[in-house]
């Protein structure tokens, strides 16, 4: 399954990052309404993976689709009554999904309210990504978060140049002639990567992610407790 953490390599894993995340929510503790599910995110990564993550997230869940990549994954799949077939990668999205909707149909799977459920379909994520993760850009968000976060005074041009974020904007000296552009650019890159991190922390408290919408006060909410 796409993003389940490998032990070892958890940083390429989004949902390692909303675990991260999750530790930076403020207030979060036994009597936050995520408590119950997510539990103590300060412990090591594995080990709340383990007690909560895999359970929360569904990813114990075997796929109804896999590809078999060796003969022993086809004779155990044969042997739990799986089917086996051959997908041309040559032939268009399509002209798959047509054949095998004939498949399924001669082989009386059909989506009808007499079929019986299968084990597997029964459980869900109780959180499922908010929006398609992309892994670069949360630990990227994350870093200038915490850059800015141990320096609040520190320069975003510092920050971005110390992240290695856009290169081709480092200064080529004090009397650079693009500097005035260089660092609008790397400024805006910063800001946004920050404000990022400030809107998925909020969201990740509310069971969202990643969200790095701003969340907008309710319609009904006076000037005075927005601003709270």
């Amino acid at each position: 399954m796409q993003h389940y953490p490998e032990e070892g390599k958890f940083e390429k894993s989004a949902y390692y990052y909303w675990y991260l995340y999750m530790q930076r929510v403020e207030g979060y503790g036994r009597d936050h309404p995520l408590w119950k599910d997510f539990g103590d995110v300060q412990m090591p990564f594995w080990d709340w993976w383990c007690a909560h993550g895999e359970d929360i997230f569904a990813t114990g869940e075997k796929p109804g689709v896999e590809e078999l990549v060796s003969d022993d994954d086809i004779q155990q799949a044969r042997s739990e009554g799986a089917y086996v077939v051959r997908v041309d990668p040559d032939c268009t999205r399509d002209y798959l999904m047509f054949y095998f909707q004939d498949f399924l149909d001669e082989k009386g799977i059909r989506p009808t309210a007499g079929r019986r459920q299968h084990k597997d379909e029964v459980k869900f994520a109780r959180y499922p990504f908010y929006q398609r993760p992309d892994v670069e850009s949360l630990r990227m968000a994350l870093e200038v978060w915490k850059l800015k976060q141990l320096k609040p005074k520190v320069s975003l041009y510092k920050i971005g140049s110390r992240l290695g974020l856009c290169p081709d904007q480092l200064l080529d000296g004090a009397d650079d002639p693009d500097k005035t552009d260089k660092l609008n650019v790397m400024n805006a890159t910063v800001s946004r990567y920050h404000r990022w991190a400030n809107n998925l922390i909020d969201n990740v408290g509310k069971g969202e992610f990643p969200n790095n919408k701003e969340q907008k006060p309710a319609a009904n909410t006076p000037p005075e407790a927005a601003d709270k």
